[in-house]
């Protein structure tokens, strides 16, 4: 779960092996958010930046503290490595989960 703004977080849910349950998907947090997931009788565990921000508002789920670090991901890029998988950066295009809108200040500079 990562912090987005105000009461909405980018979220993926996956189950006790790893395996995704749903697709990322920007989630305005409320009392509701998730239940489909959470009421299946097991812990429901949230973790990331946002996770705190909905601790208060999801009662039922366990709060775990992450520390982020790229050493996580360190034997991905191996795996990925040796199976030949690689990136030509001059063209990639990261996954922003929402299009960019452009806006017009509505401060006058001048």
């Amino acid at each position: 779960m990562v912090d987005a703004r105000r009461m909405e977080v980018y979220a993926q849910v996956f189950d006790a092996e790893g395996r995704p349950q749903s697709e990322v998907s920007a989630e305005v947090v409320d009392a509701g958010s998730f239940a489909a997931f959470r009421g299946l009788g097991r812990p429901f565990v949230i973790f990331g930046s946002g996770a705190r921000k909905c601790a208060g508002i999801l009662s039922d789920a366990v709060c775990v503290e992450v520390t982020p670090s790229a050493r996580g991901l360190a034997w991905l890029a191996q795996q990925a490595l040796d199976e030949g998988r690689t990136e030509d950066i001059a063209y990639f295009e990261p996954f922003y989960l929402k299009d960019f809108v452009v806006t017009t200040s509505r401060k006058k500079l001048f």
